[in-house]
């Protein structure tokens, strides 16, 4: 039996690391233009793509901030093994000006890859980001 080999190496292969896990708890504060803390509905969505473009671990869910002002949706736990992992999240808010009277989105969102996501860290494997949106409206609807 004749067996050949090309000497062809997997992409992934080139950039694999050593498997790091991390604990996602990432949170996003929404004011009005005027400083009024948003009462509309936001979503969020997070997933992870591996080197080879799968994707993975997605998870999505919509709600309100909360009395401290801030959208907390769960912590999600994603392994890292290739310098070319990354997660992928964004938040959405949804508001309506009071001209013209159209439903708008404000996004916010990143990416973590493996070196990001090693240093963005705590001691606890935690990354815990805050991210900020402001409605480029007052709280009334009008600029």
């Amino acid at each position: 039996m004749l067996v050949s080999y090309s000497g062809c190496e997997d992409e992934c292969d080139k950039t694999e690391m050593p498997t790091i896990s991390k604990e996602f708890s990432l949170f996003v504060q929404v004011k009005y233009q005027d400083g009024v803390l948003f009462d509309g509905k936001i979503d969020f969505e997070i997933f992870k793509m591996y080197c080879n473009g799968k994707q993975t671990g997605y998870f999505s869910g919509s709600g309100s901030l909360n009395q401290s002002g801030y959208f907390i949706w769960g912590t999600p736990t994603y392994n890292f093994s290739n310098e070319d992992d990354y997660v992928q999240f964004k938040f959405t808010a949804y508001h309506t000006p009071f001209y013209p009277a159209v439903e708008q989105t404000e996004i916010v969102g990143g990416k973590f890859n493996y070196a990001q996501a090693e240093t963005a860290s705590n001691e606890y494997d935690e990354i815990n980001k805050t991210y900020y949106i402001t409605i480029p409206t007052n709280s009334d609807g009008t600029k």
